[in-house]
């Protein structure tokens, strides 16, 4: 379907682009910050990664339920590992301050 749609499919490789960016640049924060900046950063990462349950999870649930998903209940499944990658920020978080 995405690659029926030349415009959905260019949306989608400039999406994979930009986060691409992102995750290297968190990289080289993780390898170089000083422990305040870590911190701060591991910080922003859960509200970032958060921000999925109120924006973009009732977007994917809703086409989830309308059969427009494959596979079938993949929401749910995607619903869990974003919360399985707050619950490692969140971890190392705390493990940090301790």
């Amino acid at each position: 379907m995405i690659r029926e749609d030349p415009k959905v499919h260019d949306l989608v490789n400039w999406v994979a682009g930009t986060k691409l960016i992102f995750i290297l640049l968190l990289i080289v924060i993780l390898a170089t910050a000083p422990q305040t900046t870590l911190l701060w950063t591991g910080a922003a990462m859960l509200v970032s990664i958060a921000s999925f349950f109120w924006r973009l999870f009732p977007l994917i649930r809703k086409m989830d339920r309308g059969g427009q998903i494959d596979p079938a209940n993949y929401s749910a499944v995607l619903g869990w590992m974003i919360a399985g990658m707050m619950a490692v920020f969140l971890a190392a978080l705390v493990i940090a301050v301790l």
